[in-house]
């Protein structure tokens, strides 16, 4: 806010709150209507100032979304484009991703706490 609306709404403040106080010999009374006064004025020059273009709302969700999808196409190219190594003593960790729990009773459940499973598979 520039410094000429700042004198000049202070200034409105004043002279309403005077103005009403001479009125009414209520001071709780001349700050609510010189606060009223202000807003007024306020909500007139807001309306008044030219409006800047809006800016693009970005949804959170499809943020996430996008970049989920967009890093699951990755690991596919990734996955098809490995080259294989000749050396035994490199082993690969696969993790297995999905499992169904409605196959497995109850205990079975509890007893397999951890809910990623890993394998060693040798090149």
């Amino acid at each position: 806010m520039e410094n000429d609306k700042i004198h000049d709404y202070t200034d409105a403040y004043l002279e309403s709150y005077l103005r009403a106080l001479d009125k009414t010999h209520n001071p709780d009374l001349a700050i609510q209507t010189a606060m009223g006064v202000t807003m007024v004025l306020r909500m007139i020059d807001a309306q008044n100032e030219p409006k800047q273009p809006a800016q693009p709302q970005i949804n959170p969700m499809a943020a996430l979304f996008g970049a989920m999808m967009q890093q699951a196409a990755q690991n596919q190219q990734e996955e098809g484009s490995e080259i294989e190594s000749d050396d035994d003593e490199i082993s690969r960790k696969n993790t297995v991703k999905s499992f169904s729990w409605g196959r497995c009773s109850r205990r079975e459940r509890s007893s397999m706490s951890s809910t990623t499973y890993t394998t060693d598979i040798r090149s």
